[in-house]
């Protein structure tokens, strides 16, 4: 699908960004659709979210249940850009936790209850499974400009069109996520009906280069954190951390899960699911940049996390823990002290530890970056039903920040 992108009442109703932009686009259905060669002349190689290899296990791994689009962008004539969108069933039974369910308030329970009745099919532009800005990238800016929004937009009217052709349509649209410091003009997004809301923000650890070691980086923190860390790791004596192999996966897979599941279980909010059996395809695309790491105890595995190399960073992924085990050994203190550790070992710029859990993250290093993300109904007089549905959505409770360096 070629289109000029000229956007002109993008929904119909009185909520239309009008604009004009000298990009043109071509959409494909599946990323093997698309030139390896074209699609690796847009995007710089350490861009690992983007990468053509990253986007094939991902497709492979996340194919049930989801719909993909890929976009190229030229201007001029000459290849400019791209996004990646995937389409998903929402069920709103996955947001909150019975949990957090009874500490609402009355109104705040009702609409929660309301949202819990939801389900919908979702376009997403951006990754489903990862915090951060990896739905786009454009080779002339660094932050989306208004030609740049008006081109997205617009690939999303044809994309939602399409999917009402199909038999197959489309109800909400969610743009996510957006840096504070890289908004550009995404916020020209509202004036299409779109609510701006802010999520909790992304936790990353700025890496001081005269760390050296992970010795370097405990010697850097103030004595009382310094302790604190040290005693974590001492809690751990007889667990052994190691990087997992296919073939362990392969064997430990029902255990992985169950752990995995008690992590997926404690989350406030679940776009979708992993389907971690198929981490296999990323190991296998991406030896270099993909990795998992298992906390053992013997035979016994207690916790694991996934790793990917991106853009001068560690990015901390999928995680599984045991919860007793979490208890006796301090288990998610040194998940976190690892995140730290293999960002250094690596010579990244940053670890990524991503959202929630912000308090203790901030007590390894990590401090907070604050993230949008931008949602609508294609339906003008649905989307301002559901504005107060959203807002309970985007609430963030208060936590405090601590530093441990000197």
């Amino acid at each position: 699908m070629e289109t000029s992108c000229t956007i002109t009442n993008c929904f119909g109703g009185s909520i239309a960004l009008t604009t004009t932009t000298a990009y043109t686009t071509q959409t494909y259905n599946s990323i093997a659709d698309v030139p390896q060669a074209m699609w690796q002349q847009i995007v710089p190689q350490e861009h690992t979210f983007l990468n053509y290899d990253y986007l094939i296990a991902f497709e492979a791994c996340c194919s049930v249940n989801m719909g993909f689009k890929y976009v190229v962008f030229r201007k001029d004539g000459r290849l400019a850009g791209v996004a990646t969108f995937q389409t998903i069933l929402f069920d709103g039974n996955n947001v909150g936790t019975e949990e957090s369910r009874k500490e609402l308030g009355f109104w705040p329970r009702l609409l929660n209850s309301l949202v819990s009745r939801m389900k919908m099919r979702l376009l997403v532009l951006g990754n489903t499974f990862m915090t951060g800005e990896y739905g786009w990238y454009f080779t002339d800016v660094k932050a989306p400009g208004v030609e740049e929004v008006s081109a997205l937009q617009l690939v999303i009217k044809d994309l939602v069109q399409e999917a009402k052709a199909s038999k197959r349509p489309v109800s909400g649209l969610l743009v996510k996520e957006v840096f504070a410091d890289k908004l550009g003009a995404f916020p020209e997004l509202q004036k299409a009906g779109y609510l701006q809301f802010q999520v909790q923000p992304d936790m990353i650890l700025d890496i001081d280069p005269e760390w050296k070691t992970f010795d370097g980086y405990l010697a850097a923190m103030s004595s009382k954190y310094r302790v604190r860390m040290r005693k974590a790791v001492k809690d751990m004596n007889g667990i052994e951390i190691r990087r997992m192999t296919v073939d362990e996966i392969v064997a430990h897979m029902p255990e992985m899960e169950r752990l995995y599941q008690e992590v997926v279980d404690t989350s406030d909010f679940k776009l979708a699911t992993f389907r971690l059996q198929h981490v296999q395809y990323l190991m296998h695309q991406m030896p270099e940049s993909f990795w998992i790491d298992g906390f053992w105890l013997e035979d016994k595995l207690l916790s694991f996390i996934s790793f990917y190399q991106h853009n001068g960073q560690i990015v901390a992924g999928m995680m599984g823990m045991d919860r007793e085990a979490q208890k006796q050994y301090d288990l998610y203190l040194n998940v976190l002290l690892l995140v730290a550790r293999r960002g250094i070992e690596h010579g990244a710029r940053q670890s990524v530890f991503g959202r929630t859990a912000m308090e203790i993250k901030s007590s390894v290093g990590a401090t907070p970056h604050d993230m949008y993300l931008y949602t609508r109904h294609v339906s003008v007089w649905k989307n301002r039903i559901i504005m107060p549905m959203v807002k309970l959505l985007s609430r963030n409770e208060p936590w405090k920040q601590r530093n441990p360096f000197k």
